[in-house]
């Protein structure tokens, strides 16, 4: 997948171009390419937890830095903008793309 990100950007214009896209094919779509973009950190919710829960009995961990943008996941956020932007007033996208960022 690396290094053909004008190959997927030309698949998605022609997807637009011929098919009427629902934000459920964005959401998804920038789902996959976050989970394939380099660089994305893995984070365990877990661990993440019990540093919470120690934080009083020990100094709290330093907290997590975010990766660069890379073409991916910049790919990744624009088919999120145009999923929430085919349906700005329904609460239904705007939580399917928050439930689809923690499965990530």
């Amino acid at each position: 997948m690396l290094g053909k990100i004008k190959e997927a950007r030309a698949v998605l214009d022609q997807a637009e171009a011929s098919l009427t896209l629902e934000p459920e094919f964005y959401i998804v779509l920038g789902m996959q390419l976050l989970k394939r973009s380099p660089g994305m950190p893995v984070l365990n919710p877990f661990s993440e937890l019990a540093n919470l829960a120690g934080s009083s009995r020990k100094k709290a961990a330093p907290a997590p830095s975010v990766p660069p943008e890379t073409e991916w996941s910049a790919l990744a956020r624009e088919c999120l903008h145009k999923a929430e932007a085919l349906r700005p007033a329904d609460p239904a996208i705007k939580a399917q793309i928050r439930n689809t960022l923690m499965l990530v």
